[in-house]
């Protein structure tokens, strides 16, 4: 992945050979149509590529 992907409720970073990808889905990061869109989206990209490691979190909502 040369660039981040990013959506409306996640982002990723490349640390390395490690991804990170953020969900974003205020006000509690629940899993949505629109968050099972998107990681349906990044698990395709990622099938296409190959790292050795990667983690997912979720961002800070207040």
């Amino acid at each position: 992945m040369t660039a981040p992907y990013e959506t409306i409720s996640i982002s990723t970073r490349l640390d390395g050979n490690v991804l990170s990808a953020t969900f974003n889905a205020p006000p509690i990061n629940l899993i949505g149509p629109e968050v099972v869109r998107d990681l349906v989206g990044l698990l395709e990209e990622l099938s296409r590529r190959s790292y050795p490691g990667g983690f997912f979190t979720g961002r800070r909502c207040v």
